[in-house]
């Protein structure tokens, strides 16, 4: 038994086909640095939209969060006189550290520092503390009051 294999012209030069598929090719890669092209070009567009109001959202929602983890840390703590200024660090700190956490997840830079207590007569009833919240393209720092309830 005899195998016979037939070779054909594997040169596109005389195959009308070949220069056709060729150029096909061609186009195709054309169409494929053409989009590439315009899709980097819309990316870099969306990119400087303005970050300050994103960040000021956050930092608002940041805000009002921190300071519900507080008082749910520390109000506990303090009753009447009972004013240990290690307790109450101790748990700003922890609340701190838990947003610190979740801003680095975000791609934030929280940072919030005890100031001091504020008082009612001689009891205290709340603190202010300072809080800081930054990404790559802008800050907000300020200083913010948090009663006890």
């Amino acid at each position: 038994m005899t195998i016979k294999l037939f070779r054909k012209n594997l040169s596109f030069s005389d195959n009308k086909d070949g220069q056709i598929f060729l150029l096909g090719g061609v186009v195709i890669t054309i169409a494929i640095l053409v989009f590439g092209v315009v899709i980097t070009s819309l990316s870099d567009v969306t990119e400087s939209v303005n970050k300050e109001s994103f960040l000021l959202d956050d930092y608002n929602n940041i805000r009002k969060e921190f300071g519900i983890i507080l008082n749910n840390n520390i109000g506990e703590y303090i009753t009447g006189a009972d004013e240990n200024i290690n307790i109450i660090n101790f748990y700003f700190n922890d609340s701190r550290d838990v947003f610190v956490f979740i801003g680095a997840t975000h791609g934030y830079y929280f940072n919030s520092e005890f100031i001091g207590l504020t008082y009612k007569g001689d009891d205290p009833d709340g603190l202010i503390a300072r809080l800081t919240l930054s990404n790559d393209y802008d800050y907000i720092c300020e200083e913010v009051s948090y009663t006890f309830y």
